[in-house]
């Protein structure tokens, strides 16, 4: 009887569930996940990662932008709601970690990231930043127990820490919110058009953002309602204000994204996705950002939580869509979650309620009166004095907040796994409509009134496999498809379709309606199924998978580049097994020729040719360039040879240089230097490169070989490379003689209190040094720029500079007479 008089309502609805998730667990472990949940190869993530993990950590952004306000903004009037929020964002974290066990195949590894983790990969870092994350939501809920259990020096660190805790936890939850989105940036050929894009990291961030204020909005409602506890309701107010902000600058991110990439008409396609993408945006975005933005809805308490509901279900809507529903058209598959995923799904969320209503009841989680500031006094709800209950409107009673979460869980289930093209029959009667449609098929057929289109050729492109027969007898007559199938959502029937309607392999979305390797073959690996051989003139069927392979392409030579590439088709083909698909669509395009600008930058980041030409799985384009790179003529394509077309000689000059420097690659090449040797760690191959004796002699540039060990040095045997003016015009390679040209007569700045300028002459030098450049150079004297205003007497008096040699014995002395530098003039 004591039992019976504690048992409620919600206490006999969590004990169902309870019941039902211990089991469920059970069964996931004992069994394993392939006996036990509707996830397979072809669909490896369910909703235990679209539901429990991005939206569960999704929705606890708003512990990190309130903790934000609070303690980075100063902005104390939102500190009343603090650490409810924290709460939130805490049993958040934690029942996506469960949930993330339940999914793992081996959840007992789950601390190998800790110490094998990738750190090239997205889900390491996200892996990383939940769980330092989560131990400092800890730590910053961790004063409401310090504070029960009266533990005052524990209690001073965590204040004094507070604002690093918040800065840090800031900066791991932009990290890791973005990063969920980045996980599915690696599936660009897999992902919907309607949610793949490359800024999916920062769509992600600022929906969570949008969406975590909304879930403050929720937890506020929802706890003044179960709890009693006090509703504040300008600082929900201010939350929606800022929740309008945030999905306002989603929404234009959004929709200027989907129109920059040309995706924007995948919206009105009439398709499953395009319908659950308008659900999505006007749910999550639209409609909220009006009602958050009218005065009347923002001052009514019901309207604010109806309003943070819509938020969360298009919120909700979102990461499913992304997750499960924008890649079951490639995968070919449903899938459906069994009812152990539902069952510990909600499991799960029903504990993440109970342990927040028992962390309230117990711990000083709500402002102990109405007063907000700094000075806040929390208090448990044990404490708290229990408030009159007040009156609620009828859909915030617990029969209408159950049905409200019943209904918009009906929808967002229905409208998640409704296939438009009738993947997934849901009854018998379904099958009797197909057999229906297909008789009417087969009489309109036998009707003699009725006549099938003639073929339509699409014009082949330059480097297609063949021209492409469309055969209306081969789909109604031999598959039994109704004109309805493809016209008019599909295909419009006012103009024929043509190769300029966009309709190429990156562009078949629409044929892929049904040639998604279940219902009919997949295009992407088909492809002799659909192009004829280019020597075939009839307008049949390709059934024997014989393709022509393209012509071979010849990309055009550039300046200064070692020759043009012939690409051959044919040669490549007999290497991947004559798969198409392994080139195209996902490294080159197939729209038109040279529409992927090749560069040999992207190459050495293994993109483009680099993919396969790696030195692992073929020979590098890093080094051996011979290979790529023909010798002959522009005009005529053949195999490129391992000869390449060697680089003319190049002239350099620089002011103040003892002569020009004719570089010759044949020279260099002729000793048994390969490209690969220069370029690209020592020279660029993109553009030229501001050569220095400084940076050579530092064993840069030239200097790196040309060390004195390798080759002759460049610091002291000038003449080896710099050619003698009165040779300028000659062809030779590099300069081989001694005679060097000497610079010109070099005028000192006149320094103040001078008696003269002095003139500096080279060639008067030169007849004492036997022309050896080195006997000044560098040592006194550098040689990349004049040293002006440095040439004093003192120094020279010191033995430097000019009184190096000028010191009375080796020549006269600087000190003595000054006439025999200065120019002496009348005073």
């Amino acid at each position: 009887m004591r039992i019976l008089k504690h048992l409620t309502f919600w206490r006999l609805v969590f004990a169902v569930i309870a019941v039902a998730g211990v089991t469920a667990i059970f069964l996931r472990f004992a069994k394993g996940l392939g006996a036990t949940t509707g996830m397979n190869d072809a669909c490896p993530w369910g909703i235990w990662i679209g539901f429990d993990i991005l939206c569960g950590v999704g929705l606890s952004a708003g512990a990190f932008t309130v903790a934000a306000l609070v303690y980075v903004f100063r902005l104390e009037k939102y500190r009343p709601i603090l650490r409810a929020t924290v709460l939130t964002a805490f049993l958040g974290y934690l029942m996506a970690i469960v949930s993330l066990l339940c999914d793992l195949g081996l959840p007992y590894r789950i601390w190998h990231p800790l110490f094998m983790g990738n750190l090239h990969s997205p889900l390491f870092e996200v892996a990383i930043c939940v769980m330092c994350y989560t131990t400092v939501l800890a730590l910053e809920f961790s004063p409401a127990v310090f504070e029960r259990l009266g533990m005052k020096t524990p209690l001073k660190w965590i204040h004094t820490i507070s604002l690093p805790l918040v800065v840090l936890g800031v900066l791991l939850s932009t990290l890791h919110q973005s990063s969920l989105g980045t996980l599915y940036i690696i599936v660009p050929n897999k992902l919907y058009g309607l949610w793949y894009s490359p800024l999916l990291p920062v769509l992600f961030y600022i929906s969570a953002i949008g969406a975590g204020l909304s879930m403050v909005i929720f937890e506020s409602y929802m706890s003044h309602r179960a709890l009693g506890t006090s509703l504040h309701r300008d600082i929900l107010q201010g939350l929606a204000k800022a929740s309008a902000a945030v999905l306002s600058v989603y929404l234009v991110v959004r929709v200027a994204d989907l129109a920059a990439r040309g995706n924007l008409s995948l919206v009105v396609t009439s398709t499953s996705e395009s319908r659950l993408f308008l659900l999505e945006i006007a749910l999550g975005s639209v409609i909220p950002i009006i009602l958050y933005l009218h005065p009347r809805v923002r001052e009514n308490r019901t309207g604010l939580f109806l309003t943070a509901v819509m938020v969360l279900c298009g919120f909700v809507l979102n990461r499913l869509n992304v997750s499960i529903t924008g890649l079951q058209r490639y995968a070919g598959q449903s899938y459906m979650p069994s009812w152990i995923e539902v069952g510990t799904t909600v499991f799960i969320v029903a504990c993440g309620f109970v342990a927040f209503g028992l962390a309230a009841h117990y711990l000083p989680v709500f402002p102990a009166s109405e007063d907000e500031g700094h000075d806040v006094r929390y208090a448990s709800l044990e404490e708290s004095p229990s408030p009159p209950p007040s009156s609620m409107p009828r859909i915030a009673t617990p029969r209408g907040l159950a049905f409200l979460g019943g209904l918009a869980m009906f929808f967002a289930l229905a409208a998640i796994f409704e296939r438009a093209n009738g993947l997934i029959p849901l009854s018998r009667a379904a099958f009797v409509s197909e057999e229906r449609r297909e008789r009417s098929v087969l009489l309109r057929m036998q009707d003699n009134s009725m006549k099938v289109p003639e073929n339509t050729q699409l014009k082949p492109s330059l480097l297609s496999l063949g021209a492409v027969v469309f055969r209306h007898a081969t789909h109604v007559q031999g598959q039994h498809l109704a004109c309805e199938t493809c016209h008019a959502d599909l295909f419009s029937m006012s103009r024929k379709v043509s190769v300029r309607d966009g309709h190429t392999i990156d562009m078949m979305d629409k044929c892929q309606s049904c040639h998604d390797g279940r219902l009919a073959f997949e295009i992407r690996n088909g492809c002799a199924f659909c192009h004829a051989t280019q020597g075939e003139q009839s307008f049949s069927a390709v059934t024997d998978k014989q393709v022509q392979p393209p012509a071979d392409y010849r990309y055009p030579n550039t300046k200064g580049k070692l020759g043009p590439v012939a690409f051959s088709h044919k040669r490549h083909l007999a290497h991947v097994d004559g798969t198409c698909t392994s080139c195209h669509p996902t490294i080159f395009g197939m729209v038109t020729p040279g529409s992927t600008k090749l560069a040999m930058a992207e190459m050495r980041k293994g993109k483009q040719c680099g993919a396969c030409h790696n030195g692992r799985d073929s020979f590098t384009v890093a080094t051996d360039c011979g290979l790529c790179h023909s010798g002959g003529t522009e005009g005529k394509a053949h195999r490129a040879s391992s000869t390449n077309k060697v680089p003319a000689d190049r002239r350099l000059r620089s002011k103040r240089s003892p002569g020009s420097v004719t570089f010759s690659h044949r020279t260099h090449m002729r000793g048994g230097t390969e490209c690969a040797t220069c370029h690209p760690s020592i020279f660029t191959m993109t553009g030229s490169q501001q050569l220095t004796m400084k940076r050579m002699k530092a064993g840069g540039q030239c200097g790196q070989c040309h060390n004195g060990r390798d080759a002759f040095t460049v610091a002291t045997e000038c003449e080896l490379c710099h050619k003698a003016r009165s040779h300028a015009s000659s062809k030779g390679p590099v300069a081989a003689s001694n005679k060097v040209a000497l610079p010109p007569d070099y005028g000192m700045p006149l320094a103040e209190g001078s008696v003269g300028p002095v003139v500096f002459s080279h060639s008067s030098h030169s007849k004492y040094t036997q022309g050896m450049c080195m006997e000044c150079h560098q040592k006194l004297f550098p040689m990349d720029h004049a040293d002006k205003g440095a040439y004093t007497m003192e120094k020279m008096g010191e033995g430097k500079q000019c009184g190096d040699c000028h010191d009375g014995k080796r020549a006269f002395s600087a000190m003595d007479d000054c006439s025999k530098c200065h120019l002496m003039t009348d005073a």
